[in-house]
This record gives C-alpha cells, structure tokens and sequence, in this order.
C-alpha cells in the first residue's frame, strides 16, 4: 500500500503494523447472528484493521475537537442494526453503489456508519445522508486518516 506519512502515522498509533492480522470469529459470530454476510473483502480489511481507534485533532482550526474513527463493526451495528438494514439500503442506493454493503466501523466523530462493498468500495452513511470514502481501502484511508472531503451522494 502506497500511505502518506500521516496516515501511517496515525494508523501506527492506533495499534497497526505491517502484516497484522486478527482473529475476527467474534465479528462472524456476530453478522451470523444478525444476518449480515461477510463477504472476502470485508473479512480481508477487518483482518488487517480491525478493532483499531484512530484519533487525531481535527485539522480545520474552525474545529476544536477530535477526529474519531474506529473500525469495530460491533460497535457499528449497535444493539438494533441487523441484515435487514443493509439490504434496505443496498436497495435505497442501488443506483449509486450497485453492489452489497457490510459495516466495518464509524468515522465523524460515530457520525457516520462506514460500509465496505464486495469490491472493496468504501462508503459512509446516516440518515439519508450517503458519502463515499474511496474505490480501494488505501483511497478510504487517505481520505480519512489527511482528512479530505469525501463524494456526496
């Protein structure tokens, strides 16, 4: 992967290295039990990148707080979000997107839920309100990690 210094920077601080990989049977444990597919690419990032907090000063001096973004699908879909959810948005944004979506954190401060797709798209979405981070994970993180405006939908 080709990552700027900073996102290396704060991904490092969050807890990632080269090569890391977790066990992710509880995150599998958990989208059987609420009816999410966990499709390669998702299962891929959340090897490598899973479970890590990300926190940072917001770069815009208008802002006087934290960035915050997490990749734990678990915190994500929360106590109520289930398969149901994504497939109504799949459906919802089926012009846009054209493809399955899976949680696999939060970015904005929680704000935000963030969806990987099967072809390793990555998206943020709440309340009707869809955004897209990057065509490829090193794009969703540079996106995130600098951070730089993502594609409104």
């Amino acid at each position: 992967m080709q990552l700027s210094d900073i996102t290396i920077e704060r991904l490092t601080n969050a807890g990632w290295y080269e090569d890391r990989k977790i066990d992710i049977h509880d995150i599998k444990d958990l989208f059987k039990e609420r009816g999410i597919g966990l499709f390669e690419t998702a299962e891929k990032f959340l090897t490598e990148f899973g479970m890590l907090e990300i926190t940072f000063q917001d770069p815009n001096p208008a802002f006087d707080m934290k960035e915050y973004i997490h990749f734990n699908p678990k915190l994500s879909v929360g106590d109520c979000l289930d398969g149901e959810y994504f497939q109504d948005l799949e459906e919802e944004y089926n012009d846009e997107i054209g493809e399955k979506l899976i949680p696999v954190g939060e970015t904005d401060r929680g704000n935000l839920i963030l969806l990987i797709t099967p072809s390793e798209k990555y998206y943020g979405y709440t309340d009707g309100c869809l955004v897209k981070f990057g065509d490829n994970t090193e794009e969703m993180l540079e996106c995130l990690c600098i951070p730089k405006v993502p594609k409104i939908f």
